[in-house]
């Protein structure tokens, strides 16, 4: 007993003057529920990171998630299109007389999507048949082949 506590007191004296360190999580691995684990990595620095193909859900703790974005500018003919990939499209004017209708190149099962009325005049921005009043943002998700509204808007 007394080699056991001469024992433990070394490995404390020992162990007493490291200090803990940061620990980096540089890799994310994902389990798809098959027992195979998908490895995910960003750039060095930060960057992108692309997710695979399939299902799931992003958290973040502490981070923060970045929509893709961009700007569109109504025309004269009163329409403008928004690719499909995006999330958050900003409708500007330049020319159009009259409501704008939008519209979206695809569209993911799922995907939700946030339109804002930046024309700064009194016509609205629609889509699939929704009106957003200048100053608003409406939010849509696109279901069974369709953009549908959520109830909204946004101002």
């Amino acid at each position: 007993m007394k080699h056991l506590i001469i024992l433990f007191t070394l490995l404390f004296a020992l162990a007493a003057p490291i200090q803990a360190q940061t620990i980096r999580q540089t890799k994310l691995y994902i389990d798809d529920g098959s027992g195979n684990f998908t490895i995910l990595q960003g750039a060095a620095g930060g960057g992108t990171l692309t997710f695979p193909a399939g299902g799931g859900n992003v958290m973040t703790s502490g981070g923060n998630i970045v929509f893709s974005t961009e700007v569109d500018t109504a025309k004269a003919a009163n329409t403008v299109t928004v690719s499909g990939n995006t999330a958050v499209a900003i409708v500007v004017n330049n020319g159009s007389s009259a409501n704008v209708t939008v519209s979206v190149t695809s569209g993911v099962s799922g995907q939700m999507l946030y339109i804002f009325n930046n024309l700064g005049n009194t016509h609205n921005v629609t889509l699939s048949g929704y009106p957003i009043a200048n100053g608003n943002i409406g939010v849509f998700i696109f279901l069974a082949n369709a953009w549908r509204s959520l109830p909204g808007p946004i101002s």
